[in-house]
């Protein structure tokens, strides 16, 4: 916390801090703020113990699929979205606390409602557990 106190006191130093001197200095190409640390995050995504295997994926692929061809194609794709669900039934969790790598919970509920409805949520449970 205290390199942070000196590196503020090193960029006001000699210069007003205000946001149109900062945007100034950005726009000029010039460095506005001091350097902080970067913090290095893993782009890779570790697997959940609910999410689902190829070899179970397998299984529910045709399944799960979709017969309509019409329309826009899907953003996500299924095997995320069948993840996502997964999660949800094993975790508990609530809707809108899916974590940030899974597609947002709106799509999620939404595919969750249609395959529990045409039944695919019940083939594909019966299709597990065989």
């Amino acid at each position: 916390m205290s390199w942070l106190k000196e590196s503020k006191k090193e960029f006001c130093k000699g210069q007003s801090a205000s946001f149109p001197s900062v945007v100034r200095a950005i726009i000029a190409g010039e460095r506005a703020l001091p350097e902080l640390p970067e913090v290095v995050m893993s782009r890779i995504r570790h697997p959940y113990p609910s999410d689902l295997s190829d070899e179970e994926w397998a299984l529910l692929e045709p399944l799960l699929a979709s017969s309509e061809r019409r329309g826009r194609p899907p953003k996500w794709p299924t095997r995320r979205v069948a993840d996502a669900v997964f999660y949800l039934l094993r975790s508990g969790c609530a809707w809108r606390m899916l974590p940030r790598e899974y597609p947002p919970w709106q799509t999620v509920y939404y595919h969750f409602r249609r395959w529990r409805l045409d039944s695919r949520l019940r083939r594909a449970h019966d299709a597990l557990r065989a």
